[in-house]
């Protein structure tokens, strides 16, 4: 059962969903044969993950609230798996997002962060943090974005934080920026670059977007700056929007050509 988690995972972030959801479905029928309802309630994130890949959102979030249900029904029993609860919430919220939905995904984050702070979780709680602060840019406030970044690098670079997808360092490069920091917005969008190689979709728009943005800021005036980037920072940005257009995150599509005048 293990093994087949890891092959899925890997299947996940490699947005291989047809084969996610076919390893999802095996998993999901050995728990229930096996009576490992902690396993069922993960198989079931992952066979929504596969619905979430291929775009079917409404179906991805009917699965992901089968396993959150999963798991709430674990707790009452006095088994706590926190994160593999708040781990569907994190995925709804990033739906939600995507379509524009900014104020409900704010709090599926905010939730998660929470309960990672009552329960005294650091592992995951930056990835929490890092989906906080995309969601804070769209919604306008600079503030927020900056401290829920600063709290998830804080978590992660002190090695309590456990798990960051490049996200987290995409975004702290475009605050970096912002602040005009260009050597430090450089170091950060390559620790994104390192984070994000493995080509999940999502994680490489968020990175195209943070290197326009740079890009644009920085406007030619720093050389660690144009050391991280092999084209002009338009050119980002319309990959950007291309990619977030491709996997059903139009909004975010929309709220980049706006931003960059496209």
């Amino acid at each position: 059962m293990h093994c087949l988690e890891d092959i899925a995972h890997h299947y996940l972030q490699t947005d291989r969903s047809r084969e996610l959801s076919e390893t999802g479905e095996r998993i999901l029928a050995l728990a229930r044969r096996l009576q490992k309802e902690n396993h069922v309630g993960l198989a079931l994130r992952l066979i929504g993950m596969a619905s979430l890949i291929d775009g079917n959102y409404e179906r991805a979030e009917e699965i992901f609230r089968e396993s959150i249900a999963a798991f709430e029904g674990l707790e009452l029993t006095g088994k706590f798996y926190t994160l593999s609860l708040l781990a569907p919430h994190c995925y709804i919220g990033e739906m939600r997002q995507w379509r524009g939905e900014s104020a409900y995904a704010m709090a599926q984050f905010e939730y998660c962060i929470e309960r990672c702070r009552r329960a005294k979780l650091f592992w995951g709680r930056s990835h929490f943090c890092a989906h906080a602060a995309d969601t804070a840019i769209d919604l306008g406030d600079w503030q927020l974005a900056a401290r829920h970044i600063d709290d998830g690098v804080s978590l992660f670079e002190s090695s309590r934080g456990g798990h960051c997808s490049s996200l987290l360092y995409s975004l702290k490069a475009i605050c970096d920026a912002r602040r005009g920091d260009f050597d430090e917005a450089a170091a950060s969008l390559k620790k994104a670059d390192f984070l994000s190689a493995i080509g999940k979709k999502s994680r490489c728009a968020a990175q195209y977007m943070a290197k326009g943005w740079v890009g644009r800021l920085a406007a030619q005036s720093s050389a660690t700056v144009n050391g991280c980037l092999d084209r002009p920072w338009e050119d980002y940005a319309r990959a950007a929007v291309k990619l977030y257009g491709g996997f059903g995150a139009g909004f975010r599509a929309e709220r980049i050509r706006k931003e960059f005048g496209l």
